[in-house]
């Protein structure tokens, strides 16, 4: 049978083996062993013999042998390759959500730049408490947490009048000035409060 170099070798046990020398081998759950012989590996508290099905082992290669349900083992280049790749994947996972949220802030700042809004300003939230129980984060958040408009100047205009520190479309305060929120998050943050974006209208 041709050896397939991502195979993975299942095994029975030789003889018998101690509840005592299975237990220091559970202890670990892998081991490298060289193969030195195609059908069999010896390890220190049993030996091994592949099942019937198995294609023989690739003498002289390091074999990584685990204890899940049963005794199997892979090529040690097989596991390594294995993890590089995964490596791989994950940085290029990490790079992608790191262009994809600056794409996003990108395009949030394009849309808080065209609001027009007459006083400096910038994007919050309004604590909920939901947001701060047992179960959640502790930030005052919910996963349908809409973005505001905290106004950071006093704004008069007619009857439309708001003091510095509250929202556009009321007078609440932002988590800005209750909690610990870091402010480059928000500032990243597209407004998405339909009260605020309609209040907004009227500066355009």
């Amino acid at each position: 049978m041709t050896t397939n170099k991502d195979h993975i070798y299942r095994f029975r046990i030789k003889g018998s083996i101690s509840p005592m020398e299975f237990n220091s081998f559970l202890q670990k759950r892998t081991t490298d062993v060289i193969i030195e012989q195609a059908r069999e590996v010896d390890l220190p508290v049993a030996n091994l013999v592949l099942l019937d099905n198995q294609p023989d082992l690739p003498l002289g290669d390091t074999l990584v042998i685990t204890l899940g349900s049963h005794f199997t083992g892979e090529l040690k280049s097989s596991v390594l390759k294995r993890e590089e790749e995964y490596k791989i994947a994950q940085e290029l996972e990490r790079e992608q959500l790191r262009l994809r949220r600056e794409e996003e802030a990108a395009e949030a700042l394009r849309f808080n730049e065209s609001l027009s809004i007459p006083v400096l300003w910038t994007p919050d939230i309004k604590i909920v408490m939901s947001g701060l129980q047992l179960h959640s984060n502790g930030s005052g958040f919910k996963k349908n947490t809409v973005y505001h408009v905290k106004l950071l100047e006093d704004l008069n205009d007619g009857r439309l009048k708001r003091q510095r520190g509250e929202f556009l479309c009321s007078k609440e305060k932002g988590a800005l000035d209750y909690i610990n929120v870091d402010d480059n998050h928000l500032i990243e943050k597209k407004v998405t409060c339909k009260a605020c974006l309609k209040v907004a209208l009227r500066f355009k």
